[in-house]
């Protein structure tokens, strides 16, 4: 009986010898969040004629958007709340032990690049061009990267606005394929039965990149994709006036307009 009980003393002794490590909302090493808070986040499109710069601070936040030389400003106000669980998310990845590497060899390589800054510390996640981040981190570099993106996607998505679509009478009696989308936004498929134009869409206020896409029915390519009739790529400056926009035929031609 001596023998075990001098041989659990020890390890009880360790045990309570043994500093609590401190959960996550506890943790000293957690920051907190500053008034100077901000972050950066660019996204380059490589080869492509496409890019995006985010920036979220308690003054303000905003999201830029160029392609092929036309550019989409978003602004808004964050709130206390949404500013504070974005430095949650930071802290539960990590954020200022993320690491990367520089490689050789690399090029037209797009990708993001995150700078956050709270208090005198700034820290930079790079993950573009030569910049890779190194394999251990790439899990925390995604969740704040996805965590940033879903934030401000939902904000933007927010500060659109609804428009309708009317369609000449010679798009509805088209024997032709339309489809015409905003920025990726579908605002009308000839061939959808869930995509009504009087239901509406969502557009920026300001420039958006206009697809104008028409097939010839019941085609099929040597690639078995549909014969392409016409693909244009249009851009039109929607005021937080406007209500509707008139996709219309002329010359068997796509064109959109605003209506008055």
């Amino acid at each position: 009986m001596k023998k075990i009980i001098f041989i659990i003393l020890p390890f009880f002794l360790l045990l309570v010898g043994c500093p609590k490590v401190p959960s996550d909302e506890n943790s000293n090493s957690k920051e907190k969040l500053a008034s100077d808070f901000e972050i950066n986040l660019y996204k380059s499109g490589g080869m492509l004629p496409i890019s995006e710069k985010l920036r979220i601070s308690a003054e303000e936040c905003s999201w830029t958007y160029w392609r092929y030389k036309n550019e989409t400003v978003v602004r808004w106000k964050a709130t206390t709340e949404e500013l504070e669980g974005l430095m949650k998310t930071l802290n539960s990845n990590d954020f200022r032990e993320i690491t990367s590497r520089s490689e050789e060899e690399v090029y037209d390589r797009g990708g993001y690049s995150i700078s956050i800054k709270n208090g005198e510390k700034v820290s930079e996640l790079d993950n573009s061009g030569r910049i890779f981040i190194e394999e251990k981190w790439i899990p925390s570099y995604n969740a704040i990267k996805k965590g940033i993106l879903d934030y401000s996607n939902t904000k933007v998505f927010e500060n659109k606005i609804y428009l309708h679509a009317s369609l000449s009478k010679a798009v509805q009696e088209s024997d032709l394929q339309i489809e015409v989308d905003f920025d990726g936004e579908m605002a009308y498929n000839s061939e959808s039965t869930q995509i009504n134009p009087f239901d509406g869409f969502k557009a920026f206020v300001g420039m958006n990149q206009v697809n104008l896409v028409s097939y010839y029915r019941d085609s099929v390519s040597r690639y078995n994709g549909r014969v392409i009739f016409q693909q244009d790529m249009e851009w039109l400056e929607i005021e937080k006036t406007d209500k509707e926009v008139l996709i219309d035929l002329i010359d068997d031609k796509l064109v959109i307009t605003k209506k008055p």
